[in-house]
């Protein structure tokens, strides 16, 4: 197990949480390939938004999978912090990852940084 069992901790909470009533899905952004439209109610994405190479399909098509009210949660470094130093990665600003989300035609509802070094947590709700 790749993640440590973090992922198997996270389904077994949710479930917790809510009487048995989520199914919990790991996987890449092709994996929403095999869904029809408008079936998925959140999709969260913890630590993987920079590495798209094209993250606007991505929503495109979480968009596409996502029941009308669904949210999509996005948590990720952002540029300028520590974390690009570390990983020596390129970061989002916590602004461009709201105007991506915003274009692909989800209404931004919440935006917090949860430290001054990133990551910060974006979400956003099909409205139409």
């Amino acid at each position: 197990d790749k993640d440590g069992g973090k992922f198997e901790e996270t389904v077994a909470k949710c479930k917790e949480d809510l009487n048995d009533n989520v199914t919990c899905l790991e996987g890449d952004e092709l994996i929403l390939a095999m869904f029809r439209k408008e079936i998925i109610s959140c999709v969260v994405m913890k630590y993987v938004f920079h590495e798209f190479e094209d993250p606007s399909r991505v929503l495109s098509e979480c968009r596409r999978v996502m029941k009308k009210g669904g949210r999509i949660i996005v948590i990720d470094f952002i540029k300028g912090t520590l974390a690009e130093e570390l990983w020596n990665e390129d970061y989002y600003t916590d602004e461009e990852i709201g105007n991506i989300i915003s274009e692909a035609v989800f209404t931004v509802v919440d935006k917090k940084n949860i430290s001054n070094q990133g990551p910060v947590l974006i979400s956003g709700i099909k409205v139409f």
